[in-house]
């Protein structure tokens, strides 16, 4: 079975799939669309343009999260519960890793000052949801064994401590959210999921999402 990844230049969502790759060591070949000018094959397995796109020899899986349990389903099912309780909460939760997700997306976007101060209290809101009902003891979401819900949380987080030096995006009273990220960020297959330099890569796309906002000019300030 050959596996092709094809994702876009340091998107959140191919990287919770290249986390997931990582975590099990299963081979697969990365390849960078440029969604200006995506090749033949791509508009075709994707007629919507969509990434990550996995193609499992000649066959089309989108969608992260499907992408996501199909990987876990070969590689060993250590990420998703067998429990099914426990299989629906982990499901809800990467859920609502992508509505933080969003709501990061708003406080990147935003235009001044004003609109990212209250779109980064919306999220951490969100976080604050999150850090009640994290294990209290850590260092991952439900203890001590890596599941599903870190995977689609760590690009988010690993984001916030990127930016955490210039704006705050942490809040201190989420003492076990700041642990989670940092546990996460240390991650080897994390490491293995964003390719060159991931200040870098942060930069440009804070700069191609809001090239003339907030967090693009403290980023160009510091």
């Amino acid at each position: 079975m050959k596996l092709k990844l094809a994702v876009f230049d340091f998107c959140p969502y191919c990287q919770r799939v290249r986390i997931a790759l990582e975590h099990y060591g299963l081979p697969y070949e990365l390849v960078t669309v440029d969604p200006e000018a995506p090749p033949e094959w791509f508009a075709t397995a994707s007629p919507r343009g969509k990434v990550p796109l996995l193609m499992v020899d000649d066959t089309p899986i989108l969608e992260s999260a499907v992408i996501g349990e199909f990987v876990d389903e070969i590689g060993g099912r250590r990420l998703i519960p067998g429990d099914p309780l426990a299989r629906a909460q982990v499901r809800f939760w990467a859920d609502f890793a992508s509505a933080c997700q969003m709501g990061f997306g708003n406080m990147v976007r935003a235009a001044d000052e004003e609109a990212f101060v209250s779109a980064r209290s919306n999220l951490h809101q969100d976080l604050a949801y999150v850090d009640r009902v994290l294990d209290d003891a850590g260092p991952y979401f439900a203890g001590g064994g890596l599941c599903l819900v870190d995977v689609v949380f760590a690009p988010l987080l690993t984001r916030l401590l990127i930016l955490e030096p210039v704006l705050s995006c942490l809040p201190q009273d989420l003492p076990k959210v700041r642990r989670w990220a940092e546990a996460l960020q240390a991650l080897p297959e994390v490491d293995r999921s964003v390719s060159g330099d991931i200040h870098g890569a942060f930069a440009s796309m804070v700069s191609h999402l809001g090239p003339q906002g907030h967090v693009s000019a403290q980023l160009a300030a510091a």
